[in-house]
């Protein structure tokens, strides 16, 4: 029933590969993917999303992308339950081929619209063949204002790679959305857009889109009118070794969004095996940009969480009363 509660899973970019890239440990993509596929703990999610770069392909040979695409596409079919990906950079630069991306994918477009009940997902492609940053064109635009708009009082999600800047007009950085301006602006007017999940970058954050100079990283900022949630999702092979859960309350009207140490989603006899790998991304990961964990690691010791919630009536404008943001890093024991 569309009144019953449920959970989303949304994980990050995998980069399978067989062998590991820097702080990526890619040779153990494929086997975590088999162990949360299938030993999920708790209850049947009613589906997983995940943010695009499923291979790495760092400099592969054309040939072996391909194999390792098909291979991970098709543990992705092999899930219990539903699985809704897109692509990333990393295929549009190293397996430049939309056509096969498709076919091994089993859709139709990578751009498209998933309906889990009360909750609208809208799967954005904004990937640039042979290039790390994202485009918002005038096609693209005009398919995610359709693809909103088809369902206007219903709350709704937009999962892409590519993340938007929270301030610049015109962004140049390979992590994010060229236009991130004019994106900004359009969902200033779209408030039944709760939430933007993203990839790429690779360190769990958080930005309020729209929120006053100075903001953008202020929770509080989300009880504002026009402001949009944005959170950027860990690699999945990577130091944090974090999932997160979207879990979504019609009843109430809300989403709740928390980050959680993948150990807490696997069978415990799979979790024991976490540590030894866990602490090895953390020496990769940490090393090589200490500065930015540090910072993360000041913040509250609380599981990283954000609720939202949506209005009854057709602007679907959010309760500000119930819009809470404390935001810090999953802590292990």
């Amino acid at each position: 029933m569309h009144d019953e509660g449920f959970r989303v899973l949304l994980v990050g970019d995998l980069h399978h590969q067989a062998s590991d890239r820097d702080s990526l440990l890619c040779s153990r993509a494929l086997p975590l993917w088999r162990a949360l596929a299938g030993h999920l703990r708790g209850d049947p999610p009613r589906a997983i999303l995940q943010v695009g770069d499923l291979i790495d392909g760092y400099h592969l040979p054309l040939e072996t992308c391909k194999e390792d695409f098909r291979r991970i596409a098709e543990e992705v079919r092999r899930t219990p339950c539903p699985v809704h990906t897109l692509i990333g950079n990393h295929e549009t630069i190293y397996l430049p081929d939309r056509t096969f991306l498709l076919s091994a994918m089993g859709v139709e477009a990578f751009s498209r619209v998933i309906e889990l009940g009360a909750l609208r997902v809208i799967l954005f492609d904004l990937t640039v063949d042979g290039e790390s940053f994202g485009a918002f064109t005038s096609e693209r635009r005009a398919w995610l204002e359709a693809a909103v708009a088809d369902a206007p009082a219903k709350p709704c999600i937009v999962v892409q790679h590519q993340l938007v800047h929270p301030t610049d007009e015109k962004c140049t950085h390979r992590h994010y959305v060229r236009e991130s301006g004019a994106y900004r602006r359009w969902l200033a007017g779209r408030p039944e857009v709760r939430l933007i999940v993203t990839g790429h970058r690779h360190i769990p954050t958080f930005s309020a889109l729209n929120a006053p100079a100075g903001q953008a990283a202020a929770q509080e900022a989300l009880e504002l009118p026009g402001v949009t949630a944005q959170v950027t999702l860990p690699a999945f092979c990577a130091w944090p070794f974090t999932l997160s859960e979207l879990r979504v309350e019609p009843a109430r009207r809300r989403l709740e969004l928390r980050e959680r140490p993948l150990e807490e989603f696997v069978a415990p006899a799979f979790a024991a095996a976490l540590p030894e790998l866990i602490e090895r991304g953390r020496r990769l990961r940490v090393d090589e940009h200490p500065a930015v964990w540090a910072q993360r690691e000041r913040l509250t010791p609380e599981l990283r969480q954000i609720n939202l919630s949506w209005a009854s009536d057709s602007d679907n404008r959010p309760a500000a009363s119930e819009c809470k943001a404390p935001w810090s890093t999953p802590r292990r024991p």
